[in-house]
């Protein structure tokens, strides 16, 4: 019902008590698994390198993401999804081949089966191919060349001015290539080169295992956005609709991207917070998955009480039991006994 259609693909959802406010939901379902990963990884210590144990059920919960995102469809976030979700389980210790070998076979399949079937994907790569054209790929270029090395000043750019599709948000580089020209570029080059090695550094520096790996999972997850967008505007990959985090017009991923970056930030200043954020979510799955009156659905006070009255009965059967009040076995000297 809230769900919204733009350029043939249903990736948004409307929220109407928001006041017509669009939400990507992939864009979140990336930053979550990212960390239940971190979690389940640190839960399973050495058994994370077990296919049967580790492995295997991680793998179905990310590909079951991967392809509900495929299915929107949306190629690219579903690229970048299984690529910080697998990233992620490496880190956290999975073996290089339970890692590269789904991600080969059942990604690559997967990757090769929407090409062929789906139109405009196939379109896209014609375009990168050079097979065939599209307005907004060869203007966005032309808005890139025409800065030469110093631009031609913030705010005049003609393109912008001549309004290219999507050149605030998708295209954001190219707009920057135009108004402050190479040098702009370059030095959008090197801050994301320096974000990259700071992050590493980072995460290097925290002690929590968990915290470091959720850490990992979140900055890998915008400096592979980052990498995208930079290379779908200088042509080095596909066209695909991805914003520069913190460079293009707000959204989804504007909001998402200050999300991670924080939650990466508090996982060494606070990261108590980090653990009951993971807490929160487990427990909420873990109760969306028992059936309804069970024992899972009691109160937290009922096993302790189930102890304690178990503790009494066996006090109760171990302690000896009092003869019946007969005449049969009254003594003389109990004060029952008459004279």
């Amino acid at each position: 019902m809230w769900r919204t259609t733009r350029n043939g693909a249903h990736r948004w959802l409307e929220l109407p008590l928001v006041g017509l406010c669009s939400f990507q939901p992939s864009e979140l379902a990336r930053i979550v698994c990212v960390l239940w990963v971190a979690d389940r990884c640190m839960r399973l210590g050495e058994d994370v390198r077990d296919l049967r144990k580790g492995v295997l059920p991680m793998l179905a919960v990310g590909f079951s993401f991967f392809f509900l995102i495929l299915g929107e469809t949306d190629l690219g976030g579903a690229l970048l999804f299984l690529l910080c979700f697998l990233g992620t389980m490496w880190v956290g210790g999975a073996q290089p081949l339970h890692v590269a070998g789904p991600l080969i076979g059942i990604g690559g399949t997967a990757v090769l089966l929407v090409v062929t079937c789906v139109g405009y994907i196939r379109h896209r790569m014609m375009m990168w191919f050079g097979s065939a054209t599209n307005h907004q790929v060869e203007r966005s270029a032309d808005a890139i060349a025409s800065g030469d090395f110093f631009g031609v000043g913030l705010g005049q750019g003609l393109y912008r001015n001549a309004r290219v599709p999507y050149l605030d948000t998708d295209y954001v580089l190219a707009l920057v290539g135009e108004e402050l020209g190479l040098i702009g570029v370059w030095a959008v080059l090197a801050l994301l080169l320096c974000f990259a090695w700071f992050a590493l550094r980072f995460v290097l520096s925290i002690k929590d295992r968990y915290c470091a790996l959720a850490a990992f999972g979140l900055l890998l997850s915008f400096a592979l956005q980052s990498m995208v967008h930079v290379q779908v505007v200088t042509r080095l990959a596909p066209p695909k609709g991805m914003p520069f985090p913190f460079l293009s017009h707000g959204g989804t991923a504007l909001v998402v991207s200050s999300f991670a970056i924080g939650l990466a930030l508090g996982a060494r200043s606070s990261p108590d917070l980090l653990r009951a954020l993971s807490a929160r979510a487990r427990s909420f799955l873990l109760r969306m998955r028992q059936p309804r009156g069970t024992f899972a659905d009691a109160p937290a006070s009922r096993p302790t009480t189930h102890r304690r009255v178990a503790r009494r009965t066996s006090l109760a059967s171990e302690s000896p039991r009092p003869l019946p009040c007969n005449r049969s076995n009254v003594t003389a000297s109990s004060p029952w006994s008459s004279s």
